[in-house]
């Protein structure tokens, strides 16, 4: 079965949509500089970030290098359903450490994340 001229500009169409709504957005956020921190050994500094306020979803530490920074706090489940949520950090090591949050649905640690964010720490001697 052969496609019409008027199919194909159809699709052709569609895929140039889809390039330009979607996949350039996605890009272009993904290159977004990461928010940067600085801190020296010993100091704590706090991390806040965006909350909807919803109750099924919280931010969750994903990752860091735990030899450069400490979690001291993080938002228990009153402050979690607040418009924002306040980590707190003491910088342990010098170096650079990125720390990784992911916006997770509480009680399904499996899904991916509905929004992640990260922040570039430089911990200075």
């Amino acid at each position: 079965m052969k496609m019409t001229d008027a199919v194909k500009q159809l699709l052709t169409f569609a895929l140039i949509a889809l390039v330009l709504v979607v996949i350039i957005p996605m890009v272009k956020t993904s290159l977004k500089p990461i928010p940067g921190v600085q801190a020296r050994v010993g100091e704590t500094f706090t991390v806040t970030l965006d909350s909807s306020a919803d109750p099924a979803f919280r931010w969750d530490l994903l990752a860091t290098d735990r030899t450069k920074v400490q979690l001291l706090d993080q938002p228990d489940a009153k402050e979690a359903v607040a418009r924002t949520e306040v980590w707190t950090f003491r910088a342990i090591a010098p170096g650079k450490v990125t720390l990784y949050f992911g916006y997770i649905r509480i009680g399904y640690p499996n899904l991916v994340a509905a929004r992640t964010h990260s922040v570039l720490l430089t911990v200075n001697p």
